[in-house]
């Protein structure tokens, strides 16, 4: 009789650690998502996490982690969408649910993309570079084109700059926009006008405070959309 209690007790334990190890990526995924919205502001963020076993998730070994974000806070940028897909993660278990904190003590490759559209540009724009709101922002295939007009010397001058965007800063987290050409229907402006105008009127986006290490690599434009891609450091 002994055995056979003894027996029971083993498989009902075994039966719930099965189940504890089954619901593993979802209790993670909660606790990463937790994690990441203590540290941003973001409307809507999806974690799913997948693993061949759920033995090697106690130990903080994960396959793959795909992120979903949409409307995120980054220095004062609101990101239309982030997706970010990490593959074969050792997450230190007890920094997430001892120190709330995300560490990675090794990963193969992170790769993620950013979308900002034009209208999230131009807000952007408006809020912390250009208040009076004397320009407005145009995607273009290669880059982008301010329109608008500016008041010197008495006269209003209807201007369109055209420049490109550019990966910059020391860690290659900032997307900067570089004046290249000043288009001006009376082509008699002074020189001074040109330098004021990209004095003044120039901006960049910072994504260093984003919840994940990567480094930006490429940026491009999709018809109204800007589009940032990253990857992991150094690779």
């Amino acid at each position: 009789m002994r055995r056979i209690i003894a027996a029971v007790v083993l498989i009902a334990l075994g039966v719930t650690l099965l189940a504890s190890i089954k619901m593993l990526p979802k209790y993670l995924a909660a606790e990463i998502e937790k994690v990441i919205r203590e540290e941003v502001v973001v409307e809507n963020l999806e974690i799913s996490i997948k693993s061949h076993s759920g033995f090697p998730l106690l130990l903080g070994k994960i396959d793959e982690v795909d992120v979903k974000a949409t409307n995120l806070i980054v220095e004062g940028l609101t990101v239309d969408k982030l997706e970010v897909e990490v593959k074969d993660l050792k997450l230190d278990i007890q920094s997430l649910f001892r120190d709330q904190e995300l560490a990675f003590q090794d990963v193969d490759s992170i790769t993620a993309w950013v979308a900002l559209s034009e209208e999230t540009i131009n807000n952007y724009y408006h809020q912390y570079v250009d208040q009076q709101q004397a320009f407005v922002i145009d995607l273009a295939e290669d880059g982008a084109i301010l329109n608008g007009s500016i008041k010197f010397w008495n006269v209003t001058w209807d201007v369109a700059l055209k420049g490109r965007f550019e990966i910059t800063g020391p860690t290659h987290m900032q997307i900067r926009f570089l004046p290249e050409e000043l288009l001006i229907a009376d082509t008699r402006f002074p020189q001074v006008l040109l330098e004021i105008i990209n004095d003044q009127y120039q901006f960049a986006f910072d994504f260093s405070s984003l919840p994940v290490p990567i480094e930006l690599n490429q940026v491009k434009t999709e018809g109204n959309t800007l589009m940032i891609f990253g990857s992991s450091p150094n690779r």
